[in-house]
């Protein structure tokens, strides 16, 4: 009997998704740029509570080739932690980013069998007019021998300018496998600095830095600017078409002396945040009296 309930156990493990415990960040297909850029950063690196517009212009900026590989490199720093399971499938996410609509687009990932034993092996894709799956044979459900590796290339057809979301999934006897498909759609940049520094200014003395703003993404970028005493910022909104840009004034002003920091927090309209930090040190003005002759 106990033999009977640890095999029950064994065939109902299902491997660790990339994105943790779901697709949850992938709601309304819609993507969370902050899951995203969980994914982007890899094992190695910690992603800031807040986003700076240099890692948002950056991550976004990258073309096809370029996500791919890193992605794969990411994987392969994961590996050298541990792995754990039979099958290896590389990259564990499939990501398109910077495409175009009425095209198509690729992304190769192979399935790898770890054990000394050959097994049994079933992918599989929910119908969609927008991803597929391509491989060198001519059946989902075969057999995988020990060591060896097998190819497959996901396809993706996009229509509309948006966010896209699918998955593969991949069972054995023993375990599931989910592969979360995304397609990055396109997005609004604005070049925003990672920060401001007003320097040192008297108490009481209004200052203003004037930002010269452009909107470097592929749509239009409607955001509200929010940022808290002593420092304020004008317009509070901004609605800027691709390849435009737009003044801002960046404004600082204390009645007492001390180092004041603030954020200047850009929301976009899609829910995507990036922050913008502020600095400035406020003091008391010196005043001499010359003596007069």
């Amino acid at each position: 009997m106990a033999s009977t309930s640890k095999k029950k156990e064994r065939n109902s493990y299902q491997a660790p998704s990339v994105f943790g415990k779901s697709l949850d960040c992938l709601k309304d297909c819609s993507l969370s740029m902050r899951e995203m850029f969980k994914i982007f950063a890899g094992p190695e690196k910690e992603l800031p509570v807040e986003l700076p517009p240099s890692l948002y212009l950056v991550e976004l900026k990258r073309s096809h080739e370029e996500r791919q590989a890193l992605l794969k490199r990411n994987q392969v720093l994961e590996k050298k932690k541990e792995f754990k399971g039979e099958l290896e499938v590389t990259p564990n996410v499939i990501v398109f980013q910077n495409w175009f609509i009425n095209h198509s687009f690729s992304v190769k990932f192979t399935i790898s069998n770890r054990l000394k034993n050959p097994l049994d092996v079933n992918v599989s894709c929910e119908p969609s007019p927008h991803f597929s799956i391509a491989s060198q044979t001519s059946t989902r459900h075969f057999k995988l021998a020990n060591g060896i590796t097998t190819p497959f290339s996901v396809i993706f057809l996009p229509d509309a300018c948006r966010d896209y979301k699918h998955q593969i999934t991949i069972t054995t006897s023993f375990s599931k496998i989910i592969i979360p498909i995304i397609a990055v759609g396109p997005r609004p940049i604005l070049d925003f600095p990672d920060k401001v520094d007003f320097g040192e200014i008297p108490v009481k003395v209004f200052i203003k830095r004037v930002l010269t703003i452009s909107n470097v993404g592929d749509s239009q970028a409607a955001a509200s600017l929010i940022t808290d005493s002593p420092f304020g910022v004008s317009p509070k909104t901004v609605c800027i078409q691709p390849s435009q840009s737009c003044a801002l004034e960046v404004v600082f002003c204390s009645k007492i002396p001390g180092l004041f920091f603030g954020t200047l927090k850009i929301a976009y309209d899609n829910g995507d945040e990036m922050v913008v930090k502020m600095v400035a040190i406020a003091g008391n003005s010196q005043v001499w009296l010359e003596k007069s002759l």
